[in-house]
């Protein structure tokens, strides 16, 4: 059987058991697993603050609280993941953000 990567993904209340590989994503740098929810929480922030460019008036007005919304939805998630597993919120989010704004390349893409 495969050890959960951290303690919030070892099925804490409310939670699915996942593993590593199936769930979360390695971050180089904090050495922790990233969980795929937060890649997508980040992701979807990320879409929202693309969204402003081009807006005008009242959709331009609108934008920036759908924007701190689902800004809001990845840094609760990140605080809860970070106090649960035990690691620096900090770090935790820094892995996640560049693991969205900087993918490293896939097998086969490196060195070319």
């Amino acid at each position: 059987m495969s050890r959960a990567c951290c303690a919030c993904c070892a099925g804490g209340p409310g939670r699915p058991r996942t593993t590593a590989g199936s769930g979360c994503r390695s971050s180089r740098r904090s050495g922790h697993e990233i969980p795929d929810e937060l890649i997508s929480l980040e992701r979807s922030g990320e879409q929202e603050r693309s969204r402003l460019a081009g807006l005008t008036g009242n959709d331009y007005d609108a934008q920036p609280g759908l924007w701190r919304k689902a800004s809001a939805a990845f840094h609760t998630a990140v605080t809860e993941h970070a106090s649960t597993a035990k690691i620096s919120r900090y770090e935790l989010e820094q892995a996640v953000k560049k693991a969205v704004r900087h993918p490293e390349p896939k097998d086969g893409a490196a060195d070319e």
